[in-house]
């Protein structure tokens, strides 16, 4: 249990394992991720997204799918081969924030800063370490903010820009 007091507000978080919670959270939330930039991306530039706008991870990908398939994974397009950095990276992009993810993500350096903070515990959670309640509770809302703005897909910027 995590409890998270500031003044008068206080938070209760309860889990039977943090460790074991942050690391459903964290592959769900990748999973839905990956999805997304997928979906994004091939709607604006077709079924070839990753090597036009991704194409700096083609080789590390293909060979990571290639090592997999060796082991029994079945074919899967080359962003389910990138982890949650790379996935920001793509998202970061110059030209992906500008023509595509700008419009979903209200603040690029907001953006930059929730990924760190899942990045940050990305690496202990996979690898089983020790997860603490409060790092826990960030998480959480991290991913909440990311997932909300993904769900509203820009319409947050349509109704800023309305002259209603």
């Amino acid at each position: 249990m995590a409890v998270v007091t500031l003044g008068e507000v206080s938070m209760t978080v309860r889990s039977r394992g943090t460790s074991k919670d942050a690391y459903v959270l964290v592959g769900r939330f990748e999973q839905e991720l990956r999805a997304y930039v997928e979906r994004k991306l091939e709607e604006r530039f077709g079924p070839d997204w990753f090597k036009l706008r991704a194409s700096n991870l083609i080789g590390k990908a293909k060979e990571i799918r290639k090592v997999a398939m060796a082991r029994g994974e079945a074919v899967a397009p080359l962003v389910n081969f990138t982890e949650l950095g790379e996935l920001s990276g793509i998202i970061q992009s110059t030209k992906n924030w500008d023509e595509v993810f700008g419009y979903v993500f209200v603040d690029k350096t907001e953006f930059d800063h929730d990924m760190q903070k899942l990045i940050a515990v990305r690496r202990p959670t996979m690898h089983m370490r020790r997860i603490d309640g409060v790092r826990l509770v960030e998480v959480i809302c991290v991913m909440q903010r990311l997932s909300e703005q993904m769900a509203d897909d820009g319409a947050w910027k349509l109704a800023a820009e309305s002259d209603r």
